[in-house]
């Protein structure tokens, strides 16, 4: 964004939101979750994108709220929440999965 300080990264949020990212490979991409596919809904899912913008992959399809993306220190490991499971509404589930790509 031009009014932000050199050195610092503007991310839009181009008409959908990002509750959380979590930057990985020395802060080459962004891992973040959006409601890209259902804009006026809660339904969230965590995507994969370069810092100048290429490259945009989903890495979850749970059909539901998937957010709050966090690695272990050394990034072997992904933590995050979803009610992917849940018995009833505001159930929420964590998930620990090893990093694959």
């Amino acid at each position: 964004m031009a009014d932000e300080p050199p050195g610092i990264l503007g991310f839009e949020a181009g008409g959908f939101g990002f509750p959380r990212i979590c930057l990985i490979d020395l802060g080459k991409r962004i891992l973040f979750a959006s409601n890209k596919h259902n804009c006026d809904g809660r339904k969230f899912e965590l995507f994969l994108v370069n810092l100048d913008g290429s490259g945009l992959t989903q890495v979850t399809d749970f059909d539901g709220f998937t957010s709050f993306p966090e690695f272990s220190p050394d990034g072997k490991t992904l933590v995050f929440c979803s009610d992917k499971g849940a018995k009833s509404r505001y159930e929420f589930n964590f998930f620990v999965a090893d990093w694959r790509e």
